[in-house]
């Protein structure tokens, strides 16, 4: 019976042993891939991530956070898929640019325009929203209003999320001298604040 039990242990720790080998080959010790976040709300192409618009994914190892990558390696980049991504969908890091898309429909010029001192603040502006450029001509000092659309929002690199940064208007091309060349007159109105 005594003998028996040298025989015995060395059996479970052959068998334990090969567990684990077999476990290894298939992977079972093997990190799960890591989830993405999902969208607090739709985003749209060529949308900037910030910390906000990140959630935990659902599932209970991305509740509370386990294999997510930092949200500090996402806030900053842009949505690169032609379509919007839904509210409380995954956001896929293939689905993600370093640098926003600057290619623009015919007749249409891109301007960067920083935000004057006072003026809302950027959070308010997205890419698509509506603007209205308000300014006068430096000689003949006539008002010129120009609607534009926001095209991007570019900042600084390595800034957290709104911290110096400024949007890219999409201005038709016919437009885009007037305001070049009067630029420090013109301030930037959502239409909802212009009033006749």
């Amino acid at each position: 019976m005594i003998a028996d039990r040298p025989f015995g242990f060395v059996a479970v720790v052959y068998l334990v042993a090969v567990a684990v080998l077999l476990s290894w080959r298939y992977g079972c010790f093997n990190s799960p891939p890591a989830p993405d976040y999902v969208s607090a709300r739709e985003l749209a192409s060529n949308h900037r991530i910030v910390a906000a618009d990140l959630q935990r994914p659902s599932s209970f190892a991305g509740s509370l956070g386990f294999y997510l990558a930092p949200k500090a390696s996402i806030v900053g980049k842009y949505i690169s898929v032609k379509s919007s991504i839904g509210p409380h969908k995954p956001i896929a890091v293939s689905a993600l640019a370093d640098k926003p898309d600057m290619q623009l429909p015919d007749k249409m010029q891109a301007i960067a325009f920083p935000l004057p001192a006072g003026s809302f603040p950027l959070s308010m502006l997205d890419v698509g929203t509506t603007v209205l450029l308000l300014g006068k001509d430096a000689d003949t000092k006539v008002s010129i209003p120009v609607m534009a659309t926001v095209h991007a929002i570019l900042c600084e690199v390595k800034k957290a999320d709104t911290e110096n940064c400024y949007p890219v208007l999409r201005i038709p091309a016919d437009k885009s001298d007037s305001v070049t060349k009067n630029q420090l007159s013109f301030h930037i109105a959502l239409p909802s604040q212009v009033h006749p």
